[in-house]
């Protein structure tokens, strides 16, 4: 995977895992977060699970509202669209008393051709 492509794959990592701190677990935690990365001809799949109170990020996501005054805009609220806006397809459940999120990022065009190591 290029240099792009895995920023992009490192900023979805650091939404999913600052949300989980930040509103799951109430601003600190020393509960595990599991991460799995399966890399393809087509992109990465990503596997991430917590144990925070049950949440579905995809279910109240909706489009911010950026203009003129977007230095005055309300902090955040913009991770969850970003992660939506970086893969191609997003999938929430909870099970095991986890919440499962597994989302794939394809490959940006430019890299289409690379080979997987």
């Amino acid at each position: 995977m290029a240099f792009p492509d895995r920023q992009r794959l490192v900023l979805i990592v650091e939404e999913l895992f600052s949300n989980s701190i930040d509103h799951g677990y109430g601003g600190d935690s020393d509960q595990p977060v599991w991460l799995t990365l399966t890399l393809t001809a087509d992109g990465c799949h990503l596997a991430y699970r917590d144990m925070a109170p049950a949440y579905n990020p995809f279910l109240s996501a909706r489009l911010p509202v950026l203009g003129p005054d977007a230095l005055n805009r309300p902090e955040g609220g913009l991770g969850v669209f970003l992660i939506g806006q970086l893969s191609s397809s997003r999938r929430y459940e909870r099970r095991d008393e986890h919440n499962h999120i597994e989302l794939f990022v394809p490959r940006s065009d430019r890299d289409a051709n690379t080979e997987v190591p």
